[in-house]
């Protein structure tokens, strides 16, 4: 796991002649903001730049300046570049491509990074990876227009929970300041992206609030997403984003964890929590992300998965 500094992946950037940018599936506000900010900078640079993600961009996203330019079929190119995650596995249908370019780089901030032979840039203090964009931008001497500043802090905004989270400190604050300096309006990208929810995530909401249980004194609290839930909220499964965090309101709670099944015996888990590390869980059940915000996948039947999770959670309390 070869690490470079931000001013050698700038001259990466700047010596490639064709760029592709890659992000991972179920994409959130920070890998698809943080894409979109660069993937601007870049072409105003001169760059060809091709954005690719295994799943079309999330409605909540799709006022983001350029959106429309992410694709799910994409060739290789001279470089490669891996942003907000540092794990191959989640590039699904991309993966290929990235792997096929000359060269193959990441920039993240998630914690955990496999043994995976790519040029990695990996600072997991920054709140998000859009802060480490806006860094490499400067690094790059590329100007900040307002289409960029408006990505970045959708990005920024949203792995802070709009400044709410604990990540949430000086650094990405001043970052956050500079981008609306520069253009950003923070009350209509947190309104489009956050706000601005349909009804059938309400309503999807609601199921998931209402077959909330605790377990353990109340330390821990988790909630079940089944596939009646969506087909009967007419939901979509990118509309589950924010919904583990309203379950971190439940007084006395210090684990939180939401379910989410995708097919009869394939179950997505977010954990969150505000103390312990629920990133360590994710990571021996397979999959990853910080200590405090995180999730992995399952295969098994329902009470199976359920017991599985929380009994690996019952180890941070003894």
């Amino acid at each position: 796991m070869p690490c470079i500094s931000l001013r050698r992946l700038g001259q990466l950037l700047h010596e490639a002649p064709a760029i592709l940018l890659a992000i991972h599936q179920h994409p959130d506000a920070d890998a698809i903001g943080s894409a979109l900010g660069l993937a601007a900078g870049l072409r105003q640079a001169g760059k060809a730049v091709t954005l690719g993600c295994p799943d079309p961009v999330p409605e909540r996203y799709r006022f983001l300046p350029g959106w429309q330019e992410v694709r799910q079929q994409v060739k290789p190119a001279a470089l490669a570049l891996v942003l907000d995650l540092n794990d191959p596995r989640r590039l699904h249908a991309v993966e290929q491509a990235v792997q096929a370019s000359e060269q193959v780089a990441v920039l993240d901030h998630h914690p955990g990074a496999p043994d995976w032979p790519a040029l990695m840039h990996i600072r997991t203090t920054a709140a998000a990876t859009a802060v480490l964009v806006f860094q490499l931008l400067r690094v790059m001497k590329l100007p900040l227009t307002s289409e960029m500043a408006t990505c970045l802090y959708c990005g920024l905004g949203g792995d802070t929970g709009f400044f709410t989270f604990q990540n949430t400190g000086a650094e990405a604050l001043a970052v956050a300041a500079r981008l609306v300096e520069a253009g950003a309006e923070p009350y209509e990208i947190h309104r489009l992206s956050a706000a601005a929810l349909p009804l059938s995530s309400l309503r999807l909401r609601g199921r998931a609030l209402i077959s909330a249980r605790s377990e353990y004194d109340g330390r821990l609290v988790y909630a079940m997403l089944r596939l009646e839930d969506f087909r009967e909220t007419g939901a979509g499964p990118e509309e589950t984003e924010g919904v583990v965090d309203e379950l971190k309101s439940v007084a006395g709670g210090e684990v939180f964890v939401l379910f989410k099944q995708a097919a009869e015996h394939d179950w997505r888990i977010s954990l969150r929590s505000d103390s312990l590390d629920v990133g360590q869980v994710a990571r021996d059940l397979g999959g990853g992300g910080h200590a405090v915000a995180s999730g992995c996948s399952l295969l098994g039947a329902e009470e199976t998965v359920i017991q599985t999770v929380l009994h690996r959670l019952c180890a941070l309390w003894s």
